[in-house]
């Protein structure tokens, strides 16, 4: 019979072939569509003289490096708004079944699948995969991770409501559906950085600890095993089938088979497996130092708050200091204005009762400077001098 992916429009790879897609198992998708009608940003594959892998890296790369705006990053950073600090707060379901659960097993066991999803995943087809104990199982398993930080991202920063951007967003956020990226390196610290990078490039929320709460979702997702995995791939699946333009063919390259992998729950999807890549997630620890040099306010805004922090205690501390001194300079002033006023025959009305505190201190020490934003002056002066066109590889 004929091969589901000829079926569903697509061809299979032929070994001559570069794949793409779920286990490079796809080619000449796009030698009639192109890529942008997809919603994605690189270059087609398809097409007589595409850059080969490497140079798509240092394409993506570069991209990435021209989308990432100071004012933008800077904005939501130190003017935190109502969204923001929402997205923060906001508890997604897999926060809140964590914490139900007594324990991790407990936890996955609670995760199930609605009727809605149910029924959505009977009406897939799912092509068998063999994947190698090497670069191949890598490459899923970290191509896993983006897509998950996609999801999580954008139910997070919508309160779990979705908007009719939310297509744009998750194709935009994952380097895998927006440039057919591949993440070969062990997991998970190489997806990890390009997760937090594009979060920080692209949508509309570029705020440093909301990248890092999103990359903490994707572990406690995987943690939760594949019942978890499914909901959260079923939803990206849904968000692309609904979207306008072709962007449904990432599901066809990537949401199908990653669903029928993680619905066999072998290997690499196994739970153990998925423990592993959660911990690996976690273990990724990404840091300023892993940005682009350029992202110039990153390293100083980040660590802002703690240096204000510290900043403001010193200046209190020397304040207090200050205010002790001139508090009992001033009571002796009012000591002696009180003993002349005594002497000069007055009938101590104006002397304070025993015990009664002494006047306040009209006079108010300077406020502490903002150090967050004389941090942003520092960086964006850096911006304006330095030169953030070379990329590196």
């Amino acid at each position: 019979g004929q091969p589901e992916g000829a079926a569903r429009g697509l061809e299979p790879l032929s070994h001559a072939a570069a794949g793409y897609g779920f286990n490079r198992a796809y080619s000449g998708v796009f030698a009639h569509v192109p890529p942008s009608e997809a919603s994605m940003h690189c270059p087609s594959p398809d097409e007589p003289g595409a850059p080969a892998e490497p140079e798509l890296v240092v394409l993506r790369l570069r991209h990435e490096s021209e989308a990432y705006d100071d004012e933008h990053y800077a904005a939501d950073l130190v003017c935190e708004d109502e969204e923001i600090a929402a997205a923060l707060a906001f508890e997604p379901w897999w926060v809140r079944t964590e914490a139900a659960g007594a324990g991790v097993g407990a936890a996955e066991d609670a995760v199930r699948l609605d009727a809605g999803e149910k029924e959505q995943l009977l009406r897939l087809r799912f092509r068998e995969h063999l994947l190698g104990e090497g670069e191949a199982r890598t490459a899923v398993s970290n191509g896993l991770v983006d897509l998950l930080y996609a999801a999580c991202y954008d139910w997070r920063t919508t309160l779990g409501e979705g908007t009719c951007e939310s297509a744009w967003t998750v194709v935009t956020l994952s380097a895998t559906l927006a440039w057919l990226a591949r993440f070969e390196e062990v997991p998970a610290k190489e997806v990890a950085v390009s997760c937090v990078r594009r979060c920080l490039a692209y949508p509309l929320y570029r705020h440093w600890r909301l990248a890092l709460a999103v990359l903490d979702d994707v572990a406690r997702v995987l943690a939760l095993g594949a019942p978890a995995v499914l909901k959260c791939l079923l939803r990206l699946h849904a968000l692309l089938e609904s979207a306008e333009g072709e962007a449904s063919l990432l599901n066809s390259l990537f949401l199908e088979d990653y669903l029928g992998w993680a619905q066999a729950g072998k290997g690499a999807a196994s739970r153990q497996a998925l423990l592993a890549l959660g911990d690996a997630v976690r273990a990724a620890a990404v840091q300023p130092a892993d940005m682009p040099a350029h992202f110039c306010a990153l390293d100083s805004l980040s660590a802002a708050p703690e240096e204000a922090a510290l900043e403001d205690s010193d200046d209190e501390s020397s304040a207090g200091e200050e205010s002790s001194d001139e508090d009992e300079s001033r009571e002796e002033g009012r000591e002696g204005s009180r003993f002349d006023e005594a002497g000069d025959g007055g009938d101590g009305q104006n002397e304070p009762a025993p015990g009664r505190a002494a006047p306040l201190v009209t006079e108010l020490p300077n406020a502490p400077a903002q150090p967050a934003a004389d941090e942003l002056v520092a960086a964006m002066a850096r911006c304006a001098t330095a030169d953030g066109d070379g990329v590196e590889v």
